[in-house]
Parts: C-alpha cells; sequence; structure tokens
C-alpha cells in the first residue's frame, strides 16, 4: 500500500484506538475492522509513531494531544462531508483558501470548513468543537436519526448545532447515551414520531438530521446500506 494511503488509514486507526480506552488491542482486529492486512496496520502504527499521534505502553496504544486534534479533524471532515454538506460536483465543494476571519476552523490539506454558513458563529464553535470531541465511539458509525426507519432504535451520540441548539433538544429529553425509536415517518420528509425515555413526541426531518445516533438492534437492508455508504 503507498504512504499517501496509509495515511489515509490513520484517522480511522486512532478513532479504533479511542473507543479502546486504553486496552490491549490485538491488531489482527484493527486489520479486520479496517479491512486491510496485519502489516498495512504496522506501518501504520510506524507513520503514527514518528508523529507523535500516539504513544505505546506496554503493548497498549493511546492517542495523544496531537492525534486527539488530528482525529478531531478527520471527525470534522467526516461529518460535514457525508452528511451536512454532501459533495455533489464542483457547485457543492468545500470553498478552498477562504480569506477574512469567518469560521475556517476545519483546515485539511488547504480546505476550510466555513461553519458559519451551517449555523454556527463564533458564541457556540467551541461548544461545537467540544460536543463534537466527546462522541463515543467511532464516527463512522453513526448516522443521522433521519435515515433510520420505522421500528428502528439508535443511541444518541451526537447533536449539531450550537449551544441554544442542543439544549432545546435537551430539553425534549434528546441527550447523549439515551435510546430513540422511530415509531412512525410521515411520507415526503415529513413529521417523524419518536419514542424518547418514555415519551413520545414528533420532530421535523430537518432537526431529525442534526441527531446523529448509533443504530443498535435490528436494521432495515436500507439503514444497513445506508451505513455502508457513509463509510
Amino acid at each position: 500500500m503507498s504512504i499517501q494511503k496509509l495515511e489515509e488509514l490513520i484517522p480511522c486507526f486512532l478513532e479504533l484506538i479511542n473507543v479502546n480506552g486504553g486496552e490491549s488491542f490485538p491488531l489482527q482486529k484493527i486489520a479486520d475492522e479496517l479491512g486491510v492486512p496485519v502489516s498495512d496496520i504496522e506501518n501504520v502504527i510506524a507513520i503514527a509513531q514518528s508523529n507523535d499521534l500516539i504513544s505505546e505502553d506496554k503493548g497498549i496504544f493511546k492517542v495523544t494531544e496531537k492525534g486527539k486534534e488530528v482525529l478531531r479533524i478527520h471527525r470534522e471532515k467526516y461529518l460535514h462531508d457525508r452528511f451536512i454538506h454532501p459533495r455533489k460536483g464542483l457547485r457543492n465543494m468545500i470553498r478552498r483558501g477562504r480569506g477574512g476571519k469567518r469560521h475556517q476552523h476545519g483546515k485539511m490539506n488547504d480546505e476550510f470548513i466555513d461553519w458559519d454558513r451551517h449555523g454556527l458563529n463564533n458564541s457556540n464553535i467551541s461548544y461545537f468543537y467540544r460536543n463534537l470531541e466527546e462522541i463515543e465511539g467511532r464516527i463512522e458509525d453513526i448516522l443521522p436519526l433521519a435515515y433510520l426507519h420505522t421500528g428502528e432504535k439508535g443511541i444518541i451520540q451526537f447533536m449539531f448545532g450550537g449551544r441554544g441548539q442542543v439544549q432545546r433538544l435537551a430539553d425534549l429529553g434528546l441527550t447523549p447515551g439515551a435510546e430513540i425509536t422511530i415509531n412512525n415517518k410521515a411520507p415526503f420528509h415529513g413529521p417523524i414520531e419518536i419514542c424518547i425515555r418514555n415519551t413520545c413526541l414528533a420532530i421535523g426531518n430537518k432537526i431529525a438530521k442534526r441527531i446523529f445516533v448509533k443504530p443498535i438492534g435490528k436494521l432495515s437492508l436500507r439503514t444497513r446500506l445506508a451505513m455502508q455508504k457513509s463509510r
């Protein structure tokens, strides 16, 4: 595998190490998770160590502060490109090298994500980043609630928005760690009836797209395909 391909694997490798919580993680299991040979994982580890992205103590890997920054950028880019503003040709590509003092916090290979376009300004961008870093599990394992179908369940992992938006959802019981069930979905992107904490309520499709969950239990073929496509 080329150096470029190995470097592209590093954020996914860091996600796995971060989720593992400082416990021993066999290289074969990591290779199976990422779908590559163990030899490639060994090369990824060598690159990560040489760049001070991970530390090792008695065979246990931990993500360093520098690695956490790489991980944050990976999560930010993944969330933006897959769900918030999917790339569909030149018109929707992330704008490059935009000047000024707007919110260009997500710098990846000379590309900037302007979160101001998506409702995040100076007063809540730090809150957004903190919530992004606190996601439990791999970013590749989550989907917007709107992607689930009737009868399916998920565990809330993250809510996209500023402090005020997230607090309004929290007031409805929509907080990280809560289990949520889709009771019914209206056609044509209409309201979605959900059940959470023994309470049923209806939310708009746009709101459901801002609530990210880790699907659990039995999933429909469409949801499984959506998860595969998002990776």
